[in-house]
């Protein structure tokens, strides 16, 4: 992938670019935004790892309370699968260049907060306004609002988008066809989507690097603590993956294993079990919430057998 480079107008009005200026869509398939979080601090008062995770739109419609969206994936893992990624909901953009996003309701927990809205459709870009525009924040309860402090432009692969600035987050920044650069899911503040700072590390559209983040050394970051081991699993039948019934097969064969450690796709440990050298072990899942996980499987002589499955 090639990254393209941005290059920053100050302090020229568009109207000079009339010729060449467009508007740019908001991204409706083969679009990837890669993203990281700090997460709050430990209760020891030390840091989490940064999470990092990926928002996918593969071009699948679907129909949430009478209206079709953009089917909207997170995912975990280096590249998106469809088949191990999991669908949150959908975006959708009006004829008014406004960017909404609306959680399935499959999905309890997930970002933005639901807290204030109980899943009603929340607004995430509006790519019409003009300086002075006043926005009501969607993540936040009524009466926060954004005001628009400045517009410039930016070129991407030879055409001209419209930055947007913020008065009291400064910090914040919407760019036609791309979103904020605190992320997909993020307006402003650090309160709608995950209680600490989001930072929006590359789009990729087309196969294409849109958008990057120079403070950052890849577009797509390894997780830490999972793609780290040995990736050695062909021996090691795990069925059915999916998960059905909440059983899980793993058949060891002549592995010899002697524990099974289990990791979230964010990479946190969620046990260990000691398997003493058994040919089969059967793994209770109801436990877990619908996702991606990851397994190592390590013998006597500290060899580990990695792979992941999927709970629905």
């Amino acid at each position: 992938m090639n990254r393209i480079l941005l290059t920053l107008i100050i302090l020229i009005p568009i109207s000079l670019f009339s010729q060449e200026y467009e508007y740019v869509p908001f991204p409706d398939s083969g679009a990837i935004w890669s993203e990281v979080y700090q997460p709050p601090i430990n209760s020891d008062l030390t840091w989490l790892e940064p999470i990092y995770e990926r928002f996918a739109l593969n071009g699948e419609d679907t129909v949430i309370n009478d209206t079709v969206y953009k089917k909207l994936y997170i995912f975990y893992d280096t590249t998106f699968n469809k088949n191990t990624a999991t669908y949150i909901g959908g975006i959708r953009e009006d004829e008014n260049k406004r960017v909404y996003y609306k959680g399935d309701t499959i999905i309890h927990d997930f970002k933005p907060m639901v807290d204030f809205h109980n899943y009603e459709e929340i607004l995430l870009f509006d790519f019409s306004v003009s300086i002075g525009d006043t926005i009501w924040e969607g993540n936040y309860p009524e009466g926060v609002f954004q005001i628009v402090s400045n517009i410039d432009t930016i070129q991407i692969e030879g055409g001209w988008r419209r930055r947007i600035h913020f008065q009291n987050y400064y910090w914040v920044k919407w760019i036609e066809g791309i979103g904020s650069t605190k992320g997909l899911l993020f307006t402003s503040g650090d309160l709608p989507t995950n209680g600490l700072d989001n930072n929006l590390i590359c789009l990729i559209q087309g196969n294409e690097i849109k958008y990057f983040n120079n403070n950052y050394n890849d577009c797509i970051p390894i997780i830490t603590g999972i793609e780290t081991y040995q990736n050695n699993n062909s021996a090691i039948n795990v069925y059915p993956n999916p998960v059905v019934n909440n059983c899980l097969t793993f058949q060891f064969g002549n592995c010899l294993v002697s524990n099974l450690k289990i990791f979230d796709c964010k990479g946190n440990s969620l046990g260990m079990y000691e398997v003493g050298g058994q040919a089969e072990y059967i793994l209770k899942t109801e436990k877990y919430q619908p996702g991606v996980y990851f397994y190592i499987a390590t013998n006597k002589q500290g060899i580990g057998h990695t792979g992941k499955f999927v709970v629905q």
